[in-house]
C-alpha cells in the first residue's frame, strides 16, 4: 500500500516540478529575492520586480519537539512514514494540526490501532470556533484515543522501549509499554508529525 501511495507522491511532486522547469526563461526570475520596499522585491543584486501582491510559499519540514527525542530512534516524522516497507500495528501520534489529522484518520481507516495526543485543547491548529472544534474533537474520539489537551508524566525508553505515562481525559492514570512490532497492511491502533512504530501492553 505505501509503495502505491510513494508512486503517487511521486507523480504528482514530479509534475509540478516539470511544469516549473517548463516556463519560459523571459517569465521567470530566479534567485535569492528580498523586500526593498512595500511590494517591491530585489533578486539578487541586480533585479527589481513590482507587484501589487507577493505570495510567499516556503517549504515545510516535521517539528519534533525537544521532550519527544527521548524516544531516538524509536521516533518517526511524518515524512518518514511513508517510506516504511510495512505498517505498524499501532502508532501514536504527537499533534493535531492538519497533517496530523489526516494521517490519523487515514491510519485508522487501514485498521491501524491509533493514539493521538495534543497540548493545550488544540484542534487543527487554528480552529478556534469552540462548538466547532469540540464537535471535531468528540468525532476524532469516536474513530480513535484522541486527548486534544494531553497531560504526560513520563515519557522515558525503557528496556529501549518507549514508555508513556498519561493521564486520559477523565483522569484516569495509564501506562504503556511500546513495543515496536511490525506488520502487513490490514491490522490495529499509533503517529503526529512525529509518530513511533510501537505495541502497547499495560
Amino acid at each position: 500500500m505505501l509503495e502505491y501511495v510513494r508512486r503517487e507522491r511521486d507523480h504528482f511532486v514530479n509534475g509540478v516540478v516539470k511544469e516549473v522547469e517548463s516556463i519560459a526563461e523571459g517569465d521567470i526570475v530566479r534567485g535569492q529575492a528580498r523586500f526593498e520596499a512595500p511590494a517591491r522585491l530585489i533578486v539578487g543584486n541586480h533585479t527589481r520586480v513590482t507587484a501589487q501582491r507577493v505570495v510567499i510559499a516556503v517549504e515545510a519540514a516535521p517539528f519534533v519537539p525537544n521532550e519527544l527525542r527521548v524516544f531516538g530512534d524509536k521516533l518517526i516524522t511524518s515524512d518518514e512514514l511513508f517510506e516504511l516497507r510495512m505498517l505498524p500495528r499501532r502508532i501514536a501520534v504527537f499533534g493535531a494540526g492538519p497533517i496530523a489529522l489526516e494521517l490519523g484518520q487515514a491510519l485508522t481507516r487501514l485498521d491501524l490501532d491509533i493514539f493521538m495526543f495534543a497540548k493545550g485543547g488544540s484542534v487543527a491548529a487554528l480552529l478556534t470556533d469552540t462548538p466547532v472544534r469540540d464537535t471535531l474533537a468528540g468525532i476524532l474520539a469516536d474513530a480513535f484515543y484522541f486527548d486534544p489537551a494531553a497531560k504526560f508524566d513520563e515519557m522515558s525508553l525503557r528496556d529501549d522501549k518507549p514508555y508513556m505515562h498519561f493521564r486520559t481525559p477523565d483522569g484516569r492514570a495509564r501506562r504503556k509499554t511500546l513495543r515496536p512490532r511490525s506488520r502487513q497492511p490490514g491490522a490495529r491502533r499509533i503517529c503526529r508529525r512525529s509518530c513511533w512504530r510501537m505495541q502497547t501492553s499495560n
